[in-house]
């Protein structure tokens, strides 16, 4: 492995960086990390230390796509080798960050030629770093530490002061002219979008159209008594990313900007009642997964109740079949219950050797009345030690074992019965390559832990990789119940 030249000049650490094996990614990563780390501690003039971190664009520009395909759509718990790639990726990212906040504090204390095309530069690339830093916590389902927004709105709140946001400035990844605000614009509608709805294509297509979408959003200081309602606000003195302002909200108050998204939104609508041929690299379902995360207009409306019980949840198919149906030894995985609403609900667990996947399902045990419901997991979010926060929208207020059973035949079908209203619904597990609607039509019984009676297949109620849904009639109109 060549060594860091002790006497550092551009030209020099170009060689270096170029020696470099890049089919060993880990060994470079840390490489890189060690170099960056000593920059960092060496006493040197702002505009020398710029010009050495200047440098390592371009490999990093070749590294961290390489680094993101190891950990990026994975489920939960992350493997030790995801969250090894994850960790690499946000240090080496965190330390050329570090350093380039050391040339803004170097370059503060002494006025210099260029000083605000130094300062904007260095701004541009610590929001572009940042924002790739961002995306890593949300495609691996992570909390923002705390203190990164306070420091961003510091940093905009600089260039807004000085004159800077409209500086063009070359992108270090994919060598574009954009403004340092284009930037910033860039780092709130990634920062709005789920993981928990994106796969990588998505991923891919979104950033290869972002620079084009950011023209038709505007950040602007909203005036006294302005409605911003549907607007995403960002409070410049706390710590939260953009919030969504409510309708009905109290005035804005404070240091206070707004993201408003409706032009694109409307453009994004447009595109998606367009055929599929018209579009230019991008999905409709690409297109309909930014909507949910960037239109907000059908966001919950009902009243979350927030709660602090211990409970229990089983997920995926079999795993509550076993559990609710009493086949396993003792019961369901511990979880203390978040909170909940009449739309589904939020609990943490100690996650250990489960596999946690996004849209399977999940039950979860009433801690009131002893009942099971049943839900889809939306999303997730890693708590660190193993413990995990997830996220279920509700699909049945209560849940079943059931079996389907061809009489004629003398088959049967494991299923579970969800007791809506005013149709029960039918759950099954999903299998490549079989229809499971023509499967179930050749079943005419059900039996659940009260009764046995016959069934008709009415319409689909839901359905992905992991289990298909549909609502059925039976013959008997009571309402199953264990009790």
């Amino acid at each position: 492995m060549p060594r860091l030249p002790a006497e550092l000049r551009p030209a020099r650490l170009r060689a270096w960086l170029n020696a470099l094996p890049l089919g060993e990614l880990d060994l470079t990563t840390r490489c890189l990390l060690d170099a960056l780390g000593n920059i960092r501690q060496r006493s040197l003039p702002a505009r020398q230390r710029f010009a050495l971190l200047e440098e390592f664009i371009p490999l990093l520009g070749l590294l961290l796509p390489e680094l993101a395909t190891r950990y990026t759509s994975r489920p939960l718990p992350m493997a030790r080798d995801e969250r090894d790639a994850v960790e690499l990726s946000t240090a080496l990212q965190l330390e050329i960050i570090h350093a380039y906040q050391q040339v803004l504090t170097d370059s503060s204390r002494v006025v210099l030629f260029g000083w605000r095309k130094l300062v904007a530069t260095s701004i541009h690339r610590l929001f572009r770093f940042r924002s790739n830093i961002l995306c890593n916590y949300r495609l691996c389902y992570m909390p923002y530490p705390p203190g990164v927004w306070k420091q961003l709105y510091w940093f905009f709140r600089l260039v807004e002061d000085n004159g800077l946001l409209a500086t063009r400035i070359r992108d270090p990844l994919t060598r574009r002219k954009t403004t340092i605000l284009e930037e910033f614009k860039r780092l709130l509608l990634l920062s709005l979008l789920s993981p928990n709805s994106l796969e990588r294509h998505h991923a891919d297509e979104i950033h290869a159209h972002l620079h084009d979408w950011l023209g038709r959003t505007t950040l602007h200081t909203p005036r006294r008594g302005m409605d911003c309602t549907g607007q995403y606000v960002l409070d410049l003195d706390g710590d939260r990313p953009p919030q969504l302002q409510p309708a009905e909200a109290a005035p804005l108050r404070g240091a206070r900007r707004c993201l408003d998204t409706r032009r694109l939104v409307d453009e994004l609508r447009n595109l998606l009642a367009s055929p599929p041929e018209k579009l230019s690299r991008l999905s409709h379902d690409t297109i309909e997964n930014v909507l949910a995360c960037w239109d907000r207009s059908g966001v919950r409306d009902n009243e979350r109740h927030f709660s602090h019980q211990s409970t229990e949840v089983a997920i995926g198919f079999c795993h509550i079949r076993e559990v609710i149906g009493g086949q396993t030894q003792g019961r369901g995985l511990k979880a203390d219950l978040v909170d909940e609403s009449n739309s589904g609900y939020c609990f943490s667990f100690r996650a250990g050797s489960v596999s946690i996947g996004l849209d399977d399902l999940v039950a979860l045990r009433d801690p009131h009345g002893g009942s099971w419901r049943l839900g889809q997991i939306r999303w997730m979010q890693s708590r660190g030690h193993n413990r995990v926060r997830v996220g279920a929208m509700l699909l049945s207020p209560e849940v079943l074992p059931a079996v389907a059973r061809d009489d004629a035949a003398g088959d049967r079908m494991d299923c579970l019965l969800g007791v809506n209203q005013p149709h029960p619904v039918l759950y099954l597990p999903s299998e490549p390559g079989i229809d499971s609607a023509e499967q179930l039509g050749h079943f005419t019984r059900l039996v659940n832990p009260e009764r046995e009676t016959r069934f008709e297949l009415l319409e689909s109620f839901a359905g992905n990789a992991h289990f298909d849904a549909y609502r059925i009639r039976m013959d008997d109109a009571g309402r199953p119940s264990l009790n």
